[in-house]
């Protein structure tokens, strides 16, 4: 019979080659899994990471939104003359962003926009596959001023910025069958979906307004396209 080879250590008996060659395998096995669980929990929590900047970044676009919102007075269902292949929302509404006839600063590090009574305001995507989302303010001259509330809309969807108007019944409105004429819009529905490079999201918010608001057609001369 075949003497089994055995590896001697300090005069003792060791494993057989087989043995150590099993061992030698569930080492690496066991270090693989390691550096797999390791690499896992790295990529669970860029992930987690990434979501969060987009849900900070997603929550400081709505309640700039919100803030003007809650200045308004009559709201326009009109939507500015785009490209038909657009879907992207618009929100159109006249407000007092300042109150005093002041002025109003619409993001940090923005130039002031100055105040004269009530100003038109357009939230909007500018074209299909925009990035930005931009607001314009008009004063009662007529003059609007832009400026960029986020760099971060998803440039792969049409719909990145899109607006749904409800009744004081919470019905949905169509802007383009409704009848204006003693309409009231008694809530603003937003979704934007924003996109870092790695990462994207959709986020909604409803903002149900503290009184309805009458709907009354303006026109913003931006050059919204």
């Amino acid at each position: 019979m075949r003497e089994k080879r055995a590896f001697v250590i300090a005069g003792r008996k060791g494993f057989i080659s087989a043995e150590m060659v099993l061992l030698l395998i569930m080492l690496v096995v066991f270090l693989a899994g390691v550096v797999l669980l390791v690499n896992g929990g790295v990529s669970t929590f860029d992930a987690a990471k990434g979501q969060t900047r987009l849900s900070d970044e997603s929550a400081r676009i709505l309640n700039r939104i919100g803030a003007m919102l809650n200045s308004a007075r009559t709201i326009s269902l009109l939507q500015p003359s785009l490209d038909p292949a657009d879907n992207s929302g618009r929100l159109l509404f006249v407000a007092d962003l300042d109150g005093t006839g002041g002025s109003v600063t619409l993001q940090k590090g923005a130039d002031e926009i100055p105040g004269t009574g009530l100003e038109t305001v357009g939230v909007y995507r500018p074209s299909t596959r925009a990035r930005e989302l931009q607001v314009a303010v008009a004063d009662s001259s007529g003059i609007a001023r832009k400026v960029t509330l986020s760099s971060k809309l998803d440039p792969a969807s049409g719909n990145a910025f899109t607006v749904d108007y409800l009744s004081r019944g919470g019905e949905k409105i169509d802007p383009s069958t409704a009848r204006t004429a003693g309409l009231e819009v008694g809530a603003v529905r937003v979704n934007v979906r924003l996109n870092s490079g790695r990462d994207s999201g959709s986020f909604v918010r409803l903002f149900h307004l503290e009184e309805p608001l009458e709907v009354q057609q303006v026109a913003l001369d931006t050059d919204i396209r």
